[in-house]
C-alpha cells in the first residue's frame, strides 16, 4: 500500500510495511515539515490580479506552509487563493506589498482583506469546494467575557473586562460607531479614563508625551489625502523636574499635506493661533467672559461688540476699513486718536457735525504744508484761500467769535507775527479789562529813512471822499467812504488789491484800511493849524495896531 500524507501540512505517513530503508529520511522530512509550519516563511506575489499558495501535499518542504508568512512583490490589487481548499491551518500573514491582498479558500466563501502594510491573524475551515471560509481570527474572534485580575487570571464567567477589585469597563465596537469604553461603576466620580503615558526616562523641551493622529490611509486618490489630516500633541514646554512639568498642547490640522500647528494652549493658559488666517468664531449674540463677568465682552449677531468693562490695548486697534464702517464712542477717549498716515481722512461729516469740541491744541496743517484748513459753521470756502473759515447764522443777536480772557490782565486776543516770527500787530484787551486796543508795531528801532511828513493838505485834498451804497444791501443804506483805486492814488499803503481785478471768473475786490489814513490827516491838520496860528498871529497885530 502507497503513503498518504496529513491534509494540513502535507506530512507522510507511510502505509504498513512502507519505506523499507528510507523511514530514516522520511522522518527527518517529516520533521523538517512541521518545523517549516511553525516558523517563518516568504512568498513573492505575482504581479496579477491573482495568485495560489499552495501547501505541498506530496511531503515536500516549502515556505508556504509557515506559520508567519512574509508576502512581498505584486503590482496590483490581488485575490490570493489559499490551497489546498480542504486544509485547516493558522497563518499569520504580513502584507509587504504597496496593495491590498485578499485571501480565500477559493468559492463563495468568506474571505479576508489585509492592507498594505497589515499583520493578521487567518485561519482556514478547510470547508473545499466553494464552500471554504478564511477568518479574521481576531477579528471574528467572540469572547463574551474576560476578567482581568491582579494576579492576571481569565476568568469566563460574565459580559465584562474587570482592572483591579473595584472598578470595570465594558469594550464594544461595531463599525458604523467605532470602538466604545464605558466605565460600568455606577459610583460617584468614576469617569472612563484614557492614559497616553510615555516611557521615556528624561523630558527635555519640546518632547512627545503623547499624540494621537486622524488619517484616511485608504482613500484612493492617495497624495495628500494619506497623510496625517489632523492630531493633538501633549509637548514639554521645558525640562521636566520635581517641580515642573510644563505642557503645552497643540492641535493641528492638515489643508494641503500633513497637518501642521494651528492652534497652541501653553501650560498658563495662553491660546496661540497660528497661519495666516486664524479666526476664533462664536454663535450668533454669543459672549466671552471670565468667572465672574461672563459677559465681558457681547458679540451680537451683527457684529456689533459690547465691553461691559474698561478695554485696555497696549498695542495698535485699528477700527474700520471704509467709509460704511461705523465706530462710536460712548464713553471717554483718552489719549491719541491718530490717523495711520498723512491723507484725506475726514473726522465728521457734512450731516453729522460735532456739537461740542474741547482740545488743548488743535494743529491744523503744517508749516510747510499749503493745504489744512479749519472750517467753523461751513464745509466750504467762503472766498479767497483762507487757513480759517468763520461762518455763523446772522438773524437776530448772534455772535461769530467770543474770546474772554480767564485772567485779568493786558490780553492779546489775536497776535500777529511776521515770517520772521517778529511782533508786527494784534488786538488786544487792555489791562483794565475796560477797552480794546488795535496796535501795530511803530518802535522806531524797527524803522529807517524816517523823515517829516510835509504836503499833507495838497494831498487830503486831493482825495475823493464819496456817499454811496453797497449793492447786497436790499435796503440801499448810503454811507460815507472812499472808492478804493480812488484813495490809492493818494494813500496806497491803505489799500489791498488791484483796480478791475478778476478771479475765477469772478470780480477779486480792493480793500482799504482807512486806520492807514490817519497819520495823513494829521499832518494835513497839522499843517492846517500852523496856516491857523500864523493868520491868528497877523489879525493879532492888527488889531493892536
Amino acid at each position: 500500500m502507497a503513503s498518504t500524507y496529513t491534509t494540513n501540512i502535507g506530512a507522510q505517513k507511510p502505509a504498513t510495511g512502507d519505506k523499507s530503508g528510507t523511514w530514516g529520511t522520511m522522518t527527518n522530512t517529516n520533521f523538517d515539515i512541521i518545523d517549516q509550519s511553525l516558523g517563518y516563511g516568504t512568498k513573492t506575489i505575482a504581479s496579477a490580479s491573482t495568485d495560489t499558495i499552495t501547501i505541498p501535499s506530496d511531503g515536500t518542504t516549502s515556505d508556504n506552509r509557515a506559520l508567519f508568512l512574509k508576502c512581498s512583490g505584486g503590482d496590483q490589487n490581488c485575490t490570493v487563493t489559499l490551497a489546498p481548499n480542504d486544509s485547516k491551518k493558522l497563518y499569520i500573514i504580513e502584507n509587504a506589498t504597496s496593495f491590498i491582498l485578499t485571501f480565500s479558500q477559493g468559492g463563495s466563501g468568506a474571505n479576508v482583506a489585509i492592507k498594505a502594510g497589515q499583520v493578521k491573524v487567518l485561519a482556514t475551515d478547510g470547508g473545499g469546494g466553494t464552500n471554504g471560509i478564511v477568518y479574521d481570527v481576531f477579528q471574528d474572534l467572540s469572547i463574551p467575557d474576560l476578567f482581568v485580575d491582579d494576579d492576571l487570571s481569565l476568568i469566563s464567567d460574565s459580559a465584562a473586562l474587570k482592572f483591579g477589585a473595584d472598578s470595570e469597563i465594558t469594550i464594544t465596537h461595531s463599525a458604523d460607531e467605532g470602538l466604545k469604553f464605558k466605565n460600568t461603576n455606577t459610583g460617584d466620580d468614576k469617569p472612563m479614563s484614557i492614559y497616553l503615558q510615555t516611557g521615556e526616562t528624561d523630558i527635555a523641551v519640546n518632547d512627545y508625551l503623547g499624540r494621537i493622529f486622524f488619517q484616511a490611509p485608504d482613500e484612493s486618490t492617495g497624495t495628500d489625502a494619506v497623510t496625517i489630516a489632523a492630531e493633538v500633541s501633549a509637548i514639554s514646554e521645558g525640562d521636566f523636574s520635581s517641580s515642573n512639568n510644563a505642557t503645552s498642547l497643540s492641535f493641528g490640522t492638515g489643508s494641503s499635506g500633513a497637518s501642521v500647528q494651528k492652534m497652541k494652549l501653553s501650560s498658563t493658559g495662553v491660546l496661540t493661533l497660528n497661519g495666516s488666517s486664524g479666526s476664533i468664531i462664536i454663535p450668533d449674540a454669543g459672549n466671552i467672559g471670565s468667572a465672574s463677568d461672563t459677559d465681558a465682552i457681547a458679540i451680537s449677531s451683527a457684529g456689533l461688540v459690547t465691553c461691559s468693562g474698561a478695554l485696555t490695548v497696549n498695542g495698535h486697534v485699528i477700527l474700520g476699513s471704509d467709509a460704511s464702517d461705523n465706530i462710536t464712542f460712548n464713553g471717554d477717549v483718552v489719549g491719541h486718536v491718530t490717523p495711520n498716515a498723512d491723507s484725506t481722512y475726514t473726522l465728521g461729516t457734512d450731516a453729522l457735525r460735532w456739537l461740542d469740541v474741547y482740545a488743548d491744541d488743535v494743529f491744523v496743517g503744517s508749516d510747510t504744508n499749503a493745504g489744512g484748513q479749519l472750517f467753523i459753521g461751513t464745509t466750504s470756502a467762503l472766498g479767497g484761500t483762507s487757513k480759517c473759515y468763520f461762518k455763523f447764522y446772522g438773524a437776530g443777536t448772534r455772535y461769530g467769535m467770543s474770546m474772554g480772557p480767564a485772567v485779568a490782565g493786558h490780553t492779546y486776543y489775536l497776535y500777529f507775527v511776521n515770517a520772521s516770527n517778529t511782533f508786527v500787530g494784534g488786538v488786544s484787551l487792555d489791562s483794565d479789562n475796560a477797552g480794546v486796543t488795535y496796535s501795530e508795531s511803530s518802535d522806531y528801532r524797527l524803522k529807517e529813512n524816517i523823515t517829516d511828513l510835509t504836503g499833507a493838505i495838497d494831498r487830503v485834498k486831493a482825495l475823493k471822499p464819496r456817499r454811496f451804497s453797497f449793492k447786497i444791501d436790499e435796503n440801499k443804506t448810503i454811507k460815507d467812504g472812499f472808492l478804493a483805486h480812488e484813495a490809492a492814488e493818494v494813500v496806497p499803503e491803505a489799500v489791498t488789491g488791484e483796480k478791475d481785478a478778476m478771479k475765477d471768473g469772478e470780480i477779486a475786490p480792493q480793500s482799504i484800511d482807512r486806520s492807514r489814513m490817519i497819520p495823513l490827516l494829521t499832518g494835513a491838520l497839522q499843517e492846517a493849524i500852523a496856516k491857523i496860528e500864523v493868520l491868528e498871529s497877523k489879525v493879532a497885530a492888527l488889531e493892536a495896531s
